[in-house]
């Protein structure tokens, strides 16, 4: 999965302009512990079907993260209805695009595969659905790579690496992948407000916005959320003043992915409509108008 960059600017002017009447100056079978959300018990695709695209409304995150190992499986075999798998491999998803995933299998002891065969992924447990396959063609390779599409657009689910080598089957701990829908805002219609203050430009993006938002402390006043989402107002602290008050800032929230807020605001730079992104507390912000 591609790395967000968190870009916070350095605040370079003081915003005592941001105020309201001045111009100008975001079944687990193996007892792994795994989320707490219910998993979609249909996601399991055969392989004709896996690679059903999803939108870009959904974000998809996965554990272990990228480049992880998954912990070495050990102990007995497990005997279930549809088959018998031995422990002796593990796995890490080593790219992602989108909803597609790339994860390489080897055997714990880093030893070449001995032998030709298949790797499988399966959805939802060792017995579910195939959600993507590779064939093992060369005894003496030391790993194999195997791509499968999460094709749910919500909650989360396990998928499990299998091979079938020698006449054995082997399993690996299971990787977890969450979706996420993407919260997305309306199209700006107030690009234009290049030259206004902080306070007229989230007006615009969010008609409802309140009038008299003079200092920090008349801003703070008309926070009714502390939890991000798209389509609310941002109130942040900045500026000089007594305790640090100021005047603040105020900045529209686009969208929120992950716990990461994005915000498009006015009068953070002189003369543009600036966007930027990251943690509340990396943006400074106390809560929101929604």
């Amino acid at each position: 999965m591609k790395k967000i960059i968190f870009i916070v600017f350095s605040l370079v002017i003081v915003l005592a302009s941001c105020n309201e009447n001045q111009t100008l100056n975001p079944e687990n079978e193996l007892g792994i512990s795994l989320p707490s959300v219910v998993s979609a018990d249909s996601v399991g695709q055969n392989v004709s079907s896996h690679k059903v695209r999803t939108d870009n409304s959904v974000s998809y995150t996965s554990s272990p993260v990228l480049n992880s190992w998954t912990v070495a499986t050990s102990g007995s075999t497990l005997r279930l209805n549809c088959a018998s798998y031995d422990p002796g491999i593990r796995t890490k998803i080593i790219a992602q695009s989108g909803n597609r995933f790339t994860v390489q299998i080897q055997r714990n002891d880093g030893r070449a595969f001995g032998g030709t065969g298949i790797a499988y992924i399966k959805a939802s447990n060792l017995c579910g659905n195939i959600a993507g396959s590779s064939n093992i063609t060369n005894s003496n390779h030391y790993y194999i790579n195997v791509d499968f599409w999460a094709t749910f657009n919500s909650g989360w689910v396990a998928f499990y690496p299998t091979i079938t080598i020698n006449g054995k089957r082997l399993y690996a701990n299971p990787l977890t992948i969450t979706a996420k829908n993407i919260e997305t805002a309306v199209k700006d219609n107030c690009s234009h407000l290049t030259n206004s203050q902080c306070v007229e430009y989230a007006r615009c993006r969010k008609s409802s916005l309140p009038y008299g938002l003079f200092s920090y402390s008349d801003k703070v006043k008309i926070i009714n959320t502390y939890t991000p989402s798209a389509n609310t107002v941002a109130i942040i602290k900045v500026g000089s003043g007594t305790n640090g008050n100021g005047v603040g800032h105020v900045a529209f929230v686009e969208k929120v992915e992950n716990g990461i807020v994005f915000i498009a605001e006015s009068n953070w730079v002189v003369g543009k409509i600036n966007r930027r992104s990251g943690t509340m507390s990396q943006l400074g912000i106390t809560g929101f108008y929604k």
